[in-house]
């Protein structure tokens, strides 16, 4: 039983994971810095936070 547990709870991880990825990959980019401290820049606003925390993403994740 514990292996068939391990393999959901491990399906899930990876699905979620992806949802976050589609999520992030479909926000528009405000900022770009590719240098020694490369980020990626998005604007802070309600549907922003609304679509992350959809995907299991705290405000305060968020907002870090």
């Amino acid at each position: 039983m514990t292996g068939i547990f391990n393999l959901i709870v491990r399906e899930e991880r990876a699905m979620n994971r992806q949802a976050i990825l589609d999520v992030l990959n479909n926000l528009e980019v405000v900022e770009i810095n590719g240098g020694d401290s490369p980020y990626i820049l998005v604007e802070n606003n309600e549907i922003v936070r609304q679509k992350l925390n959809a995907v299991g993403k705290s405000l305060a994740l968020i907002v870090k």
